[in-house]
């Protein structure tokens, strides 16, 4: 009898811990406040995404709204990428001269999402292959910034040199990854949102590849432009760097202002339609429906729920 008791406690157990959702941990209380990291870069441009994932914990539907801070007088070309897919460019195909499609971030879903790493994001091209507005692969533009705090936004590529397409990632370790500098070029930062990413987001179910098992999206997406004098700025940043090299600590940052709770908007569009009527950004609400007239590539991907962009620059999608 003891025995059958201790098998039905044994087996109930089991369905238990299987049952039980993934445990959050406050990873943003780990982080050393008091830590100096080296400046920041001038910052040219921010970019809005608002990323809709299930919480494993309550089993319902949120969005997390981040910001990230592009630096574009370090990583300008890299820069113009990122933020050109953030608004949205219209495509031609190979030999379709009257069919444009648009390559957006909007309503693409994170395909990879490894706890205490990063999660990877921004395939714009699924099943088709890798795209850029400089073709399919580019070139490294440069390597001066370290994935050394939480936040850094990276281009992911094919794992070799001058790789880079549409992907990127942000670093979801609160310690350095040296072994990405010199491969990965870093060309922004979560400035918003980094406390929900840490201690939350990345605790959301995926599989035994890292796949989120329900998905991940960035449902939406805008561009805010900045006015700076690029010259100028960059040249101030370069010597605050050198001077906190040399030892000058009060010209190092902490990443303490990164973990406030921010709202970004009173409620699901107000931030994006701010931006939206400052002028400041491309963001479309209304949907351009077209897939009866450009069809998906061949059968293989479906556009829905896009915009495109007021610039009339066409970028082409042959791989010559």
């Amino acid at each position: 009898m003891w025995l059958h008791s201790l098998l039905i406690f044994l087996f109930s157990t089991i369905l238990f811990t299987e049952a039980a959702p993934p445990v959050k941990k406050d990873v943003s209380k780990t982080i050393d406040l008091n830590k100096l990291y080296e400046p920041n870069p001038p910052v040219t441009e921010r970019v809005y995404f608002t990323l809709r994932y299930r919480d494993p914990t309550t089993e319902t539907w949120k969005e997390h709204d981040i910001v990230i801070d592009l630096y574009g007088t370090i990583v300008d070309k890299t820069a113009n990428n990122f933020r050109s897919l953030t608004r949205g460019v219209k495509v031609q195909p190979p030999g379709e001269d009257k069919k444009i499609i648009p390559m957006v971030y909007k309503n693409t879903p994170i395909s990879k999402l490894i706890p205490g790493t990063l999660l990877r994001a921004g395939e714009v091209l699924p099943q088709v292959g890798p795209f850029s507005i400089f073709g399919p692969a580019w070139a490294d533009e440069n390597f001066q910034l370290r994935h050394d705090r939480p936040g850094r936004v990276s281009m992911a590529n094919a794992g070799k040199p001058d790789s880079n397409n549409s992907e990127f990632f942000i670093m979801l370790d609160v310690e350095p990854h040296p072994e990405m500098d010199n491969k990965n070029v870093v060309f922004g930062q979560v400035t918003t949102g980094l406390k929900g990413l840490l201690d939350d987001l990345q605790f959301a179910a995926i599989d035994e590849n890292y796949k989120p098992l329900q998905d991940i999206t960035i449902v939406r997406s805008a561009v805010e432009d900045l006015k700076v004098d690029k010259t100028k700025a960059n040249a101030k940043y370069l010597e605050n760097v050198a001077a906190f090299r040399n030892g000058d600590l009060t010209k190092g940052i902490t990443l303490a202002p990164l973990l406030k709770d921010a709202e970004l908007r009173e409620d699901s569009d107000s931030r994006i339609a701010s931006i939206e009527g400052n002028g400041a950004a491309i963001f479309f609400k209304k949907l351009l429906i077209v897939a009866a007239a450009f069809g998906c590539l061949g059968g293989v991907y479906k556009y829905r729920d896009v915009f495109i962009p007021k610039s009339n620059k066409v970028v082409s999608l042959r791989h010559d």
